[in-house]
């Protein structure tokens, strides 16, 4: 039996395809439980909230408020350091190739990246065809 109970709002609920209405099916009515949603007060996200510039979740979570997306962090608040590469005074090549017949999709793929560096121009990154002379670059100039 859990020692915390549920806090927040529940809009529908359904049970072997069943509507269930808490209020009115309830085995054991609680006080507790109360029709509507204006009571519930979750936690706020401010500023201070999520660090390395990550950026409060529009639908709150008070277990992971903060969207740590396009920094170079992870964790419920950003501050813990995520896999990251440094080069330094010279110029280096991060290569990867998906295993045998598990390509990415050719419709539509996602790549996010977080980046801090001094350069006022350079090839961040660069995706090339396996089947044809077709690439994607992405620079900074």
């Amino acid at each position: 039996i859990s020692k915390v109970g549920y806090l927040g709002c529940l809009a529908s609920l359904e049970l072997a395809d069943h509507s269930v209405h808490p209020l009115e099916d309830a085995v054991v009515p609680s006080s507790e439980v109360s029709e509507g949603c204006q009571g519930v007060a979750f936690p706020q996200c401010t500023l201070e909230t999520c660090a390395n510039h990550g950026i409060c979740r529009t639908i709150p979570d008070p277990l992971d408020p903060c969207d740590c997306d396009l920094t170079s962090f992870t964790g419920p608040r950003c501050v813990d350091e995520s896999t990251s590469l440094e080069w330094l005074a010279k110029t280096g090549l991060v290569k990867y190739h998906f295993p045998p017949k598990s390509n990415p999709d050719t419709e539509s793929d996602i790549l996010s990246l977080g980046i801090i560096t001094p350069q006022a121009d350079a090839v961040v990154a660069r995706v090339d065809s396996s089947s044809s002379n077709d690439y994607l670059e992405l620079e900074i100039i």
